[in-house]
């Protein structure tokens, strides 16, 4: 027995040492652990015109409180284990039963935390410094139309992150309430109401049921679960999916709400299980996007309609409309455009707080089509064209262009726009 409790002690070391550092956590990942790109311009060629959407930056986190309930439980369970001699003391289990949870209040507004302003401020001040053609004048509304997802009495994040945005570049201040906001079941933006009113929303719920329900029963999680317990040295039938999942979310969630990547509670999940427990979200964005359900892409139709519009539009420069949204929104457009990866896809670049897909258009001399940019979080991305060939840099506007139109006729975004179905999206009031 002393054997066997020398070896377990020395396994959970090495534990610690492989413990959970991947910051890439789906939509609860921070900006800044994306790596974005250093929006790469065409050489002697300044944009006329931009177009953004954004999403939220970092909010607190109002996760479950039985998540932290259930991982309290756990310390205290191991706190009398190690007082009572009944578990083999190791510098996980110690760590663990002294940690003190951060005092969080769960019952808070969910509003911007400072480190998530700090990372808006931080992406505005790039973008003005490489492109100083388009935010070197002073503001003008309908120079810089701006457009964000309407307050709530305990949410902000998208009309504070459009303020934050616009102070940071302009130098001046917004009010808050002068941020114009959609209509609260505008397609265009509202996709958490858009997903109650898809047609097929309990096929939804099922399905992602049923992915959770196989996630469970793989083996991929049972070696999840024997992993946990021996961390805990327990035993591996007294760990549940509730269990490991509790621990995931706070994990996740207090990274998020105190800005740290020295997370006890992470530690007691390892790379491997981490990625097992990622599989759940990975399988909901999947669902969101999935093209066996015609709603999914015509969630994407206001914004594709609004995209063409603005590559159409022949206006005074500078022109620079921008969207503040929440994560779902850049998911289904970047989705219908073509722009996620066949293979490794990872959600974590079209969910995270802060992600972005920006679109620079570039004059040419009269007669040819203007260059277009795409950029998935100032990375220039690919995007495939209408004739099936993949433009890899800047694309002529007039290729762009048939994609969305493409897009717009094959998912009816015009029946969608109309009400017919009973839902709609606004069209550009620029």
């Amino acid at each position: 027995m002393s054997k066997y409790l020398c070896i377990l002690s020395l396994l959970l070391t090495v534990a610690i040492v492989n413990a959970f550092q991947n910051r890439l956590v789906s939509s609860k990942t921070r900006y800044r652990d994306l790596n974005s790109g250093d929006l790469e311009l065409p050489p002697g060629t300044d944009p006329s015109k931009a177009f953004m959407l954004l999403r939220n930056g970092i909010s607190l986190i109002r996760d479950k409180p039985s998540n932290f309930e259930l991982v309290k439980s756990y310390q205290q369970t191991i706190k009398e284990n190690l007082k009572n001699n009944t578990v083999e003391k190791n510098e996980f289990l110690q760590a663990f039963a002294e940690w003190q949870m951060p005092d969080i209040d769960r019952n808070k507004d969910p509003f911007l935390l400072e480190s998530g302003k700090n990372e808006i401020k931080d992406l505005a001040h790039r973008l003005k410094s490489k492109l100083q053609g388009l935010f070197s004048h002073t503001y003008d509304a309908a120079k810089y139309p701006i457009l964000a997802i309407p307050d709530k009495p305990s949410d902000k994040r998208s009309t504070l992150s459009a303020q934050v945005f616009l102070e940071a570049v302009f130098d001046t201040p917004f009010p808050h309430e002068t941020i114009p906001t959609c209509h609260k079941e505008d397609l265009l933006l509202m996709n958490e109401h858009a997903r109650t009113q898809d047609p097929k929303k309990d096929d939804f719920g099922i399905k992602n049921q049923k992915n959770v329900d196989d996630l469970i029963a793989s083996p991929e999680f049972d070696g999840l679960r024997k992993r946990f317990a021996n961390k805990f040295q327990i035993d591996s039938d007294k760990v549940d999916y509730v269990t490991v999942k509790a621990f995931f979310e706070v994990c996740r969630s207090l990274r998020i709400s105190t800005d740290s990547d020295n997370i006890v509670v992470c530690d007691a999940l390892s790379e491997e299980d981490a990625a097992v427990l990622l599989r759940a979200d990975e399988n909901y964005w999947a669902l969101f996007t999935a093209s066996d359900n015609i709603y999914n892409a015509q969630m994407a139709c206001g914004m594709i309609e609004h995209i063409a519009s603005f590559l159409k539009r022949d206006t005074p420069t500078p022109f620079f409309p921008m969207y503040c949204a929440h994560r779902s929104n850049n998911l289904v457009v970047t989705k219908a455009l073509g722009l996620h990866p066949k293979e490794n896809f990872d959600s974590s670049y079209y969910t995270a707080f802060n992600t972005n897909l920006l679109i620079l258009v570039f004059p040419k001399p009269d007669g040819e089509d203007d260059l277009v940019g795409i950029y998935v979080n100032e990375t220039l991305t690919a995007i495939p064209l209408a004739d099936g060939t993949l433009c890899d840099k800047f694309c002529p506007s007039s290729k762009v262009l048939e994609v969305l139109e493409q897009f717009l006729l094959n998912y009816k975004c015009e029946e969608v726009a109309s009400g017919v179905h009973g839902y709609s999206y606004s069209h550009p009031k620029w």
